[in-house]
C-alpha cells in the first residue's frame, strides 16, 4: 500500500482542457507518496459537442428517407416503365459509371432507342425544368420515363417546410407579413401597413438597392423607432444590429444580414446566443425575406419551372451579348474570360466550369465583368445599356441553380407534381387506379412528396437505440400512406417526453418543463422582478404582486422599464417630477405571461384547471402541427374543452424548454428563516423579495436537495456513464470525467478519502462581450452633452493607454469634481494618494467590488476620511450631493446601479451581509455542480468538500506580494497544480473563518475585514487555518510554491472520429492512395477520399534484409476492428508493408508517454511514413525570465484580442529581449531539451535568424519571443520563424516510424496512471 497518510486536504483546479491537483496536510506542506510528490496536473483535449456529428447524423437520415421516397416511386411506377424498357432502371442505376464498367456496355445513361437517345432527350429538353414545363402543358402522350424522371426530381427534390400554408401555392404576402407585425407587438413595435401590394413589391425588388429598399420599407411600414427602423433593414436584405432590433446593449455586438450567403448558418449560430422569443422573430423575419425571394424567382410566371426556364433563356442570351462585347472592346481579354480555370470569378468560374470548389457568385461576377469594361468605350454603346444596367444591379446572367432556390417551399413543387399528374392522367389510366390499400397511385405520389416524419416520432429503426424511440403497432413497411396504421404517434410522443426531454438542472431524474408552462413562466417572471430596485430598493411584495396582475396577466407584450414607472405613476408611489431609476432590467422585463393570456383568451374560465392548461401547453410543445395538436387535445380534453376551443388551441404555437422541474419549483418545502414559514420554492419567490439562488439557500432547499439526490442514487460507483448523464456541456463532462478519474486515483493510493476536498472550476467557453473603449465611450457621452466640451477635447488628446488609469476615467466621467463634496479635483493631483483617493462606495470591508462602473468613485483624500467604512453615505454629502449626481445619472456619465448606491438611506441588513459572503464564496457554474456531485458519491459523507472561486485565489497570489505567486501560462502548466495548492490554502481560511452557514455568522457579530482576512490569525474550534506573520503560514506557502517537482500527464486515447476527409477528391495520376467512394468505384476512375484518420499505433516488427525491424505503424479508424483479431491485425499491416508482420503491441494510444533518447515525449500524429513526437518535458527558469516571459504572455494576449500598445507599455526591450533569445537558445542546448530529436537543427535555426532578431524593433521581437516559447509547451505547436528568414515549422520533431536500433538510442513506452503516480517502462526496440 506504501506509506501511510492520515487526514489530508486535496485541492482541485478543474478546466476545459486541463485538471491540476494537490495533496497536503492540515499545515499545507505537500504529501509525498513512494518518493514522489503528490502534486500534479492533466491535460486533456476540450470536449466538443456534438454539433458535427449531429449534423453528418442528419444528413445521413436525410439523404435515406430521400433513397427511400425515390424506392417507393419506382415501385409505383416500375411494372408500366418495364413494359416499355425493361432495362431503364438498370442504365439509371449505371448513370455515374464509365461505360466498360456497366453490366450492359453502352453509351446512353437514359434512353437507348433507335430513334431517342440521351442525345434527343437534352436537345429536347436542355434542363429538367423545361421537361416538367413540357409535362404540365402538353396535349400529346408523353414518354411513361418522362413522366417518371419529372416527378423523380420533384420527389428528391421537394422544397421546404417553413412556410404554414395549405394552399398549392406560396402563401399570401399579407399572411406572412401579419404574422411578423403580430409577433413583434410583444416588443413594442407598432407597425401598420395601409397598402400591402407596395410593399409585397418592394420586398420582391431585385433591382432596386439595399439602402433605397430599406428606407422605403421604413415609410410604408410605418418605422419611427429605432427597434423599427432596424427591422426594416434586416427585411431589405442590410445589415441589422440585434441589439437595437431587440433593444439589448448584450447584443450590440451580433449583426446578421439575410442577403449574405452565409444567412442560414449565422441563424444557427444566433440560436445559441437569442432567447427563444427573439430567435423565433429573427426566424420569422427570414420567412418574410424569403417570401420577396421566392416571389422575385417567380416573377409573372404561374410555375417555378416557367420562370427559371425563362432564366435559362435570359442566361443563354446574355451569355451571347457578354461574349460579343467581350470581342469587340476587349478581345484580349477572351480566352480569361471564357477560358481560363485559374481566373476568380470569370465565367468559368461563375458557371462551375472552373477550379473544384473555387465557383463565384453572381455579385462577384457581375464586378469582375464591370472592371473589366471599366476604362472601354463600351459604356457608350446603346446595345449594351441593358447589359450594364444588369450588371450594376447584380442580375445579369440569371442561372437556374442557385442559394435562392433554397427558398422554394414544397407547395410550389407540389403545383407543379398536380399539374403534371393531372395532364399525364388522360394518358396513364393506372394512375388513377384505386389499390387494395384505399389509395391511387397518384395520392401515393402525392403523399410521398409532401409527408414528413414528426419529429417526436424520430428515426424508424426497429432496433430499440438511444437515436430511436418509435414505438411500432405493426411491424409492417412504414409508408407515407399507412403511417398511422403501422406507427403509434402518442406512444412515440410519450416516450420522446421520457427519453430526449431535458433534465431538472438541480434534481436528479426529474423532468424539465416546456419554456411556456404557466408554471416555469411564473418563476421567470418572479426572478425577474426579484432582481429589480426602484431608486435602490427592491420592490415590496405587495406592489410585486400587483404589478403581475395588473401589466403581466393580461397581456403578452413585454413590460418595459418606462411601464413600470408609468404604473407606479399611476398608483401614487412616486411623483412624476421626481427622479425614479429602476435597476435590474435592461430596458424591459424579458419574461412574459403570454401562455396563461393566450389560453385565457381561447378557453375562458377553464384556466383556472391548471392541471389541464400544463397538459395542453406540454401537447403544443411536443407536437407543434396542428392537426396533431387537435387530434392529441380530443383524446385528451375531449371532454372538457370544445370542438372550436380544440380547434383554436391548435394553432398556437409554443416552443423551446426550460431548465428546472415542476418537483424543484413546487415539490419540496423550506423555511423562511425570518418568519419561520413553510413554503415552496415559487411560493417564496412569490411572497417574498427574494430570488432563485437566494431562496434555494437561504430557506434550506440546498440541504433538501442534496439530500434527496443522494437517496436517488445510491450507487457510489461512477462510470463516464453516469457522468455522461450530467445536464451540462461536453466540454464540462469530460472535465468532470477526468477530476473524478483522479480523485478515484489518488485515493486508492493513499487508501482512504481526503478530509476536506477544495474545488476551482471555470466556467468553460462563453461568448467574450465586446467591450467599447473606455476612451469612445467617454468621447461618445460628451458629443451628447454639448454643455460639457470643454473636456472633450481635452479627452481626446488623451491616449488609449492612459485611460485604463481607473482615476483617469472616473474624473472624466464625474466631471473633473469630487464625488462626495463637488469641488474640483486638480488634474495633477490625481494620483497623488495623499490628495486624491479611489473609494468603494460599499466598503470593501464588507463586498469585495472593484467595478469602476458601479462602485469606485474618485474622492479627495479628506473626504474619503470623513466618510471612512461606513455605510450608507452621511446625510449631509447625500443632501448636497444628489443634485449634482441626478445630473451625472441624466448624461449617462454614472450608471444607475452607482446612482443607487450613493443615494442609499438604508443600513445592509443581515440577509444582505450574507448574501455578499455568499457571492464570494458559493459557485453557481455547470462544472462545480457536476464536480461536487460526482465527489460526494465516491467520496461519501465524511469528505467536506469547499468551492473556491478563482478571483480568490488570483487576489490570494498579489497579496503574497513575491515572485514565486507569478503564473505565466505561455512557459509552463505548472500553475494548474500551483493553483491546486492555493485552493487549498485559500479555501481552508474562508471555509474556516465564515463557515458554511453565513447568515449564522453574520448573526454571531464576528467582526471580520474581508480584504484584510490574511492580516489576522483565522482559527475556530481549535483549527488554526492561517497563521499571520511573514514566519507563518505565508513561509509554508512559498516554500511550497518555490517546488516544482509536478507530476505531468496528459489523456491518451483512441481516435474515434470521421473515417476520413470528407472532402471527395477528384480522379488523378496519383489517385490510388484515395479510398473508395463506393465499394468497386476504383479512385483512379471516380476519384475518392483523401486522408483516412488514424485511430491509434500499433508497435509492429517484421524482417528486413536480415535486420528485425520495430515500426509504428498507424491503424486507420476503418480498420479499428482489426484490434479484435490479431490474425487479421497482422494481415492487414502485412498488406501494407509487404512482408510477414507480428504484432508487439496491438495499441499504443495517441498521446502515449514515451522516453525517447533519454528525454520524455508524447506521441502525436503521422505525416507519411514518420510521426510526430510532442515535448513532456515542462519548461523550468528562474524568477526574472519567467516574470519577463509574463508581460511577453500579456503583450501575446492583448494583440490575439487586437489590442496594441508600443512595447514600453509592457516593459519590454531591446536589450532584455536578446538577452531572454540567448536564454531560451541555451535552454535547447542544455539538458533535457538537447535530446529533443531537432534540437540540434532548432539550434541553427535560431543561430541563422539572430542578426535578423536584432535588427528587429522590439514588438517584432517580442512576437518572435513568443513563437520561440511554444517549441518548449507541452503541445503540437511549432515556431515559425519565416519572418526572420527562417523555417515555418522550426522545433517540429519528426521521426521515422521505424524504431533506431536500441544500442542507437533507446525507447521507452511509459505506461501512468492518470496522476503519474504510479508509473512502468517497456522498452520498445
Amino acid at each position: 500500500m506504501g506509506e501511510e497518510i492520515g487526514d489530508y486536504y486535496l485541492g482541485l483546479d478543474i478546466g476545459t482542457s486541463s485538471v491540476g491537483w494537490a495533496v497536503t496536510d492540515s499545515e499545507y506542506n505537500i504529501l509525498s507518496y513512494r518518493r514522489k510528490a503528490l502534486w500534479g496536473i492533466h491535460l486533456f483535449e476540450e470536449g466538443k459537442t456534438a454539433e458535427e456529428r449531429r449534423q453528418h447524423r442528419c444528413a445521413r437520415r436525410r439523404l435515406t428517407r430521400r433513397k427511400q421516397r425515390i424506392s417507393l416511386l419506382r415501385e409505383l411506377f416500375g411494372k408500366e416503365i418495364i413494359k416499355v424498357d425493361p432495362g431503364f432502371f438498370e442504365r439509371l442505376d449505371e448513370s455515374g459509371l464509365h461505360e466498360d464498367d456497366r453490366r450492359t456496355r453502352q453509351p446512353n445513361s437514359l434512353f437507348n432507342d433507335p430513334a431517342f437517345t440521351d442525345k434527343d432527350f437534352h436537345s429536347r429538353f436542355p434542363t429538367i425544368y423545361h421537361l416538367r414545363k413540357y409535362l404540365m402543358y402538353t396535349d400529346e402522350k408523353p414518354d411513361i420515363r418522362l413522366v417518371y424522371l419529372a416527378i423523380h426530381h420533384i420527389i428528391k427534390y421537394r422544397g421546404h417546410f417553413l412556410f404554414e400554408t395549405t394552399s398549392d401555392d406560396i402563401p399570401r404576402f399579407e399572411d406572412v407579413i401579419n404574422t411578423l407585425i403580430d409577433d413583434v407587438c410583444k416588443y413594442h413595435m407598432e407597425l401598420s401597413i395601409s397598402d400591402y401590394d407596395s410593399v409585397s413589391k418592394l420586398v420582391s425588388d431585385r433591382e432596386k438597392s439595399i439602402i433605397d429598399k430599406k428606407r422605403e420599407l421604413a415609410t410604408l411600414l410605418g418605422c419611427n423607432e429605432p427597434d423599427e427602423k432596424e427591422l426594416a433593414a434586416l427585411l431589405s436584405g442590410s445589415s441589422a444590429n440585434l441589439g437595437k432590433l431587440f433593444s439589448d446593449e448584450e447584443l450590440d455586438k451580433e449583426k446578421i444580414k439575410f442577403s449574405d450567403s452565409s444567412a442560414d448558418m449565422r441563424l444557427e449560430e444566433l440560436e445559441d446566443i437569442l432567447d427563444s422569443d427573439s430567435f423565433n422573430t429573427l426566424r420569422t423575419a427570414k420567412t418574410v425575406y424569403d417570401w420577396g425571394i421566392l416571389s422575385s424567382l417567380l416573377r409573372n410566371h404561374s410555375t417555378i419551372s416557367e420562370a427559371l426556364v425563362a432564366a435559362y433563356d435570359q442566361h443563354r442570351k446574355d451569355l451571347q451579348t457578354l461574349k460579343n462585347a467581350v470581342r469587340t472592346h476587349i478581345p484580349e481579354h477572351y480566352k480569361t474570360m471564357f477560358k481560363s480555370k485559374d481566373t476568380t470569378a470569370n465565367y468559368c468560374s461563375y458557371s462551375g466550369r472552373g477550379k473544384p470548389n473555387k465557383s463565384c457568385t453572381q455579385e462577384e461576377f457581375c464586378k469582375y465583368c464591370l472592371k473589366l469594361f471599366e476604362k472601354t468605350t463600351a459604356h457608350n454603346d446603346p446595345s449594351l445599356s441593358d447589359m450594364f444596367d444588369r450588371l450594376n444591379k447584380n442580375t445579369y446572367m440569371p442561372k437556374q441553380s442557385s442559394k435562392d432556390n433554397a427558398v422554394l417551399p414544397y407547395t410550389v413543387h407540389r403545383k407543379e407534381l398536380l399539374k403534371i399528374l393531372t395532364n399525364a392522367s388522360r394518358f396513364y389510366p393506372f394512375l388513377n387506379e384505386e389499390g387494395e390499400d384505399g389509395f391511387t397511385i397518384n395520392q401515393k405520389i402525392l403523399l410521398l412528396q409532401q409527408f414528413r416524419i414528426p419529429y417526436y416520432v424520430g428515426p424508424l429503426f426497429k432496433n430499440d437505440t438511444n437515436n430511436a424511440w418509435v414505438v411500432r403497432k405493426t411491424d409492417q413497411k412504414i409508408t407515407p400512406w399507412n403511417f398511422s396504421d403501422v406507427v403509434d404517434e402518442d406512444a412515440s410522443a410519450q416516450r420522446f417526453m421520457d427519453n430526449l426531454t431535458g433534465m431538472c438542472t438541480y434534481i436528479v431524474g426529474e423532468k424539465v418543463l416546456p419554456k411556456n408552462s404557466i408554471l416555469y413562466s411564473y418563476f421567470s417572471l418572479y426572478n425577474e422582478l426579484n432582481n429589480v430596485r426602484v431608486n435602490g430598493e427592491r420592490l415590496d411584495v405587495k406592489l410585486k404582486n400587483d404589478i403581475v396582475r395588473d401589466l403581466f396577466e393580461n397581456s403578452t407584450k413585454r413590460v418595459t422599464e418606462k411601464g413600470i414607472i408609468g404604473y407606479l405613476v399611476k398608483r401614487g408611489l412616486i411623483d412624476k417630477k421626481d427622479t425614479c431609476e429602476i435597476q435590474g432590467i435592461n430596458g424591459e422585463i424579458k419574461t412574459t405571461l403570454r401562455s396563461l393570456t393566450i389560453l385565457k383568451d381561447k378557453i375562458g374560465d377553464k384556466i383556472r384547471d391548471r392541471s389541464m392548461c400544463e397538459g395542453i401547453i406540454m401537447t403544443i410543445t411536443v407536437f407543434g402541427d396542428p392537426k396533431r395538436i387537435e387530434k392529441n387535445l380530443s383524446s385528451k380534453y375531449g371532454n372538457k374543452l370544445t370542438k372550436d376551443e380544440i380547434r383554436e388551441l391548435s394553432r398556437i404555437r409554443f416552443e423551446g424548454w426550460g431548465r428546472l422541474s415542476s418537483k424543484l419549483l413546487t415539490g419540496l418545502r423550506g423555511k423562511d428563516p425570518d418568519t419561520g414559514i413553510n413554503d415552496c420554492v415559487l411560493g417564496f419567490m412569490e411572497s417574498t423579495q427574494r430570488n432563485l439562488m437566494e431562496v434555494l439557500h437561504e430557506c434550506g432547499f440546498i440541504e433538501q436537495i442534496d439530500r434527496y439526490n443522494r437517496e436517488m442514487t445510491t450507487d457510489t460507483e461512477v462510470s463516464y456513464k453516469t457522468v455522461e448523464s450530467l445536464q451540462m456541456s461536453p466540454a464540462v463532462k469530460r472535465a468532470v470525467w477526468r477530476t473524478v478519474r483522479i480523485v478515484q486515483d489518488v485515493v486508492d493510493r493513499i487508501g482512504h478519502p481526503p478530509a476536506k476536498v477544495f474545488v476551482e472550476t471555470t466556467r468553460g467557453p462563453m461568448e467574450k462581450k465586446s467591450t467599447t473603449s473606455r476612451k469612445n465611450a467617454l468621447i461618445q457621452l460628451y458629443k451628447s452633452c454639448k454643455e460639457d466640451s470643454e473636456l472633450l477635447g481635452d479627452a481626446m488628446s488623451r491616449t488609449e493607454v492612459e485611460f485604463k488609469s481607473r482615476s483617469l476615467y472616473l474624473y472624466y466621467t464625474q466631471l473633473g469634481r469630487c464625488m462626495y463634496c463637488g469641488k474640483k479635483i486638480d488634474f495633477e493631483k490625481i494620483n497623488d494618494k495623499s490628495l486624491v483617493d479611489l473609494d468603494h462606495i460599499y466598503p470593501q470591508s464588507l463586498v469585495k467590488d472593484d467595478s469602476i462602473h458601479n462602485n469606485l468613485v474618485l474622492c479627495h483624500k479628506e473626504c474619503n476620511m470623513a466618510k471612512s467604512n461606513h455605510f450608507p453615505l452621511d446625510d449631509n454629502i447625500q443632501m448636497m450631493q444628489k443634485p449634482a449626481w441626478d445630473e451625472l445619472l441624466r448624461k449617462k456619465y454614472i450608471t444607475k446601479e452607482k446612482y443607487s448606491r450613493l443615494i442609499r438611506k438604508d443600513a445592509f441588513t443581515n440577509d444582505e451581509l450574507a448574501r455578499f459572503i455568499s457571492r464570494q464564496l458559493v459557485e453557481t457554474s455547470q462544472s462545480a455542480k457536476g464536480s461536487i456531485e460526482m465527489l460526494r458519491r465516491i467520496l461519501g459523507e465524511d469528505t467536506d468538500i469547499v468551492y473556491v472561486k478563482a478571483e480568490m485565489v488570483s487576489e490570494f497570489r498579489q497579496i503574497m506580494e513575491s515572485p514565486i505567486m507569478t503564473k505565466c501560462r505561455s512557459v509552463n502548466d505548472l500553475h494548474h497544480a500551483k493553483d491546486a495548492y492555493l485552493n487549498i490554502v485559500v479555501g481552508n481560511v474562508y471555509d474556516t473563518k465564515f463557515t458554511k452557514n453565513y447568515r449564522s455568522f453574520v448573526d454571531s457579530g464576528e467582526r471580520y475585514n474581508i480584504r484584510r482576512i490574511y492580516d489576522y490569525d483565522v482559527v475556530r474550534n481549535g483549527t488554526v487555518a492561517w497563521k499571520a506573520g511573514c514566519d507563518g503560514t505565508k513561509m509554508t506557502v512559498l516554500k511550497n510554491m518555490r517546488r516544482n517537482n509536478i507530476l505531468f500527464t496528459k489523456m491518451q486515447f483512441i481516435e474515434h472520429s470521421a473515417l476520413f476527409d470528407d472532402q471527395l477528391v477528384r480522379a488523378k495520376e496519383n489517385s490510388d492512395a484515395l479510398i473508395e467512394r463506393k465499394k468497386g468505384m476504383l479512385p483512379t476512375k471516380y476519384g475518392g477520399y483523401n486522408k483516412p484518420t488514424g485511430a491509434c499505433y500499433s508497435l509492429i516488427e517484421y524482417q528486413n534484409k536480415g535486420r528485425l525491424v520495430h515500426s509504428l505503424e498507424v491503424l486507420p479508424i476503418y480498420a479499428i476492428h482489426y484490434l479484435n483479431d490479431k490474425e487479421k491485425l497482422e494481415q492487414f499491416f502485412a498488406e501494407r508493408i509487404g512482408t510477414n508482420v507480428s504484432i508487439v503491441i496491438p495499441v499504443v494510444r495517441m498521446n502515449a508517454m514515451l522516453e525517447w533518447g533519454g528525454i520524455r515525449v508524447h506521441l502525436g500524429g503521422r505525416t507519411g511514413d514518420s510521426v510526430l513526437l510532442y515535448n513532456a518535458e515542462q519548461l523550468l527558469m528562474d524568477d526574472t525570465h519567467y516574470a519577463y516571459c509574463k508581460k511577453l504572455f500579456k503583450f501575446g494576449e492583448d494583440r490575439k484580442a487586437r489590442v496594441f500598445h508600443p512595447a514600453d507599455y509592457y516593459g519590454l526591450t531591446n536589450e532584455l529581449n536578446t538577452n531572454l533569445f540567448d536564454y531560451l537558445r541555451n535552454k535547447i542546448k542544455s539538458e533535457p531539451y538537447c535530446r529533443l530529436p531537432t534540437a540540434s537543427s532548432f539550434i541553427g535555426n535560431l543561430d541563422s535568424v539572430k542578426n535578423v532578431f536584432s535588427s528587429k524593433d522590439e514588438t517584432t521581437q517580442a512576437v518572435f519571443l513568443n513563437e520561440i516559447l511554444h517549441t518548449f509547451q507541452c503541445n503540437n505547436t511549432n515556431t515559425n520563424l519565416k519572418d526572420l528568414g527562417g523555417p515555418a515549422t522550426t522545433g517540429r520533431n519528426v521521426v521515422n516510424k521505424k524504431l533506431p536500433d536500441r544500442n542507437a538510442k533507446k525507447v521507452y513506452l511509459i505506461n501512468q496512471s492518470i496522476t503519474g503516480i504510479m508509473e512502468n517502462k517497456i522498452l520498445l526496440n
